[in-house]
């Protein structure tokens, strides 16, 4: 039981919040540069409007969000604070992980954060960067224990490698690592319940990478019915708020993204 992140029955149904590029991307795919500070915070501070009474928690980050966002959530409600710089996905392998320039587990610590989050992506293709990463987690996992907050890691193979075995892979090497709770990609039907017996008795969510709600929906489902304690969802909830005007985005939080909220809700 993580206070801020599960409910009573500590089921975890996080809304994830903390994107940075990705979210730039999905705003203005022709120009992601072109999107201005302000708008992501407004947009950001909207959905926590629409959203957050509707999660155990949600998922921010200190670009835009922590501090001048965290009032304005609801007051059973939770933060977990992201804590890597941006940039690894295009070549996972090119660097380790790094934690944002200027943030730090302490800050996520006093900023009121109820957990932190790493995202690590991980492949034995790559040997010295794999041995990097585990030094980074290991850190990270220290300055947690020292501080006494919870970390929720997300270890991803990388991209253009079978994606089933990748993700195995990943939550394989660095679960001993120690982090509280594992954040998992869906690692495809047929490889759910060697993903299940290499978690073991782990706290583990599924997140929901940006595909298909209604994918997403029974991915879930399947998941819980073995043994996961529930989700951390971002653009698959509240993608089609940055497709409309701002006239429409408050009804379609409020029609498309909450009953999506309520759906994996039900889940759990």
């Amino acid at each position: 039981m993580i206070p801020g992140i599960c409910d009573e029955n500590g089921r975890i149904g996080v809304l994830a919040i903390d994107h940075r590029d990705s979210l730039r991307a999905v705003i203005n795919p022709e120009d992601p540069a072109s999107v201005a500070r302000d708008e992501i915070v407004a947009l950001k501070s909207l959905i926590i409007d629409e959203l957050a009474a509707l999660a155990t928690g949600v998922m921010l980050e200190p670009e835009y969000s922590i501090p001048e966002l965290v009032p304005s959530l609801p007051q059973d409600v939770g933060f977990t604070a992201a804590l890597e710089s941006q940039g690894y996905s295009a070549d996972p392998s090119s660097v380790p992980t790094e934690l944002l320039a200027g943030w730090s587990v302490e800050q996520a610590k006093a900023s009121g954060a109820s957990a932190a989050k790493l995202l690590a992506y991980y492949s034995e293709s790559a040997p010295e960067h794999a041995a990097a990463q585990r030094a980074i987690i290991t850190d990270v996992v220290a300055e947690c224990a020292r501080v006494n907050i919870p970390l929720l890691l997300e270890p991803l193979g990388f991209p253009g490698e079978p994606h089933g075995p990748g993700a195995i892979a990943a939550v394989k090497a660095t679960m001993p690592l120690g982090a509280t709770v594992m954040k998992v990609a869906w690692p495809g039907e047929e490889f759910l319940g060697e993903l299940v017996d290499v978690l073991e008795d782990r706290t583990w969510v599924m997140l929901s990478g940006g595909g298909p709600f209604e994918q997403y929906l029974d991915q879930v489902g399947q998941a819980v019915a073995q043994g996961c304690s529930g989700f951390m969802a971002g653009r698959a909830v509240w993608r089609e708020v940055t497709q409309v005007g701002a006239d429409e985005q408050v009804e379609t939080l409020r029609s498309v993204a909450a009953p999506r909220l309520q759906q994996l809700r039900s889940i759990l």
